[in-house]
């Protein structure tokens, strides 16, 4: 379409003679991505994220860059390389990405809380977990992804404190 529409406007692209490509268009595998960190993980992940949707996108102010895949996202920035994919990339991309979460600080993880008892995100369902600068998201088999506030996270699925508030009230 490129070509159509600059040819007809008598542009040419002589002396390259290379053609337009759309940045829209899935490119095989991850070609074109020249950031070996990210490739690595790309390579890691390659079944969760798909080919790849962009090139590298660079976010200078934050010192990030990232790639759009068909599926998530891999980021590189101070804090990392992160991949976020699947159910918990869609919440992700559903609240204004990065505005809302800030750059993603882990790749999904297993959840790792079976010692919590009553707070335990494990026991309400949830079993992967991804952590970003200003939230994180929590999403199990059975249930959706979960937007949290660290603090919300740390404190379980059923904060004691609610269940202590609602038993006072009840007693009297």
């Amino acid at each position: 379409g490129l070509d159509k529409f600059y040819g007809e406007m008598g542009i040419s692209r002589f002396p390259s003679q290379t053609p337009f490509v759309s940045s829209r268009l899935p490119v095989a595998g991850c070609v074109g991505v020249g950031d070996l960190l990210i490739r690595n993980k790309w390579d890691f992940y390659r079944s969760q994220l798909g080919d790849c949707q962009t090139g590298l996108i660079g976010m200078g102010l934050f010192n990030t860059t990232y790639v759009q895949f068909e599926r998530g996202q891999i980021y590189n920035s101070p804090h990392g390389v992160h991949a976020i994919y699947g159910d918990i990339y869609q919440l992700f991309a559903a609240n204004n990405g990065m505005g809302t979460y800030g750059i993603p600080l882990t790749d999904e993880s297993d959840i790792n809380d079976g010692s919590k008892g009553i707070a335990s995100w494990l026991k309400a369902g949830y079993t992967r977990v991804s952590t970003f600068e200003k939230g994180i998201i929590a999403w199990g088999p059975a249930k959706k992804a979960k937007s949290l506030t660290k603090e919300e996270y740390v404190a379980g699925p059923h904060p004691l404190k609610k269940a202590i508030t609602s038993d006072q009230n009840n007693s009297h």
